[in-house]
């Protein structure tokens, strides 16, 4: 899909950037260091001060026994220790 056609006043290096993030094929996607690196991101981007981690971690989202009512229970937990005034 052409994004440019769809959004014609979005700035070409968003949808560039976007294009490449969203290959389908995660053998095709960029990676994070290319993501970071890309010329949208220019204003944004200080080598200084983003470690790369040099092994993957564990992301406890990642685990299969999550579904969209565990996923939100989550976010409600974790709104509410955030925003404890808002439950009170």
């Amino acid at each position: 899909v052409v994004l440019g056609k769809y959004y014609p006043h979005s700035n070409p290096l968003a949808l560039d950037l976007i294009d490449k993030m969203l290959q389908f094929n995660p053998n095709k996607r960029i990676t994070v260091e290319e993501a970071l690196s890309h010329p949208y991101m220019a204003s944004l981007h200080e080598p200084n001060d983003e470690p790369c981690c040099p092994q993957p971690f564990y992301f406890p989202l990642d685990d299969n026994h999550l579904n969209g009512c565990n996923i939100r229970d989550l976010i409600f937990e974790d709104i509410m220790m955030h925003h404890p005034e808002h439950f009170q």
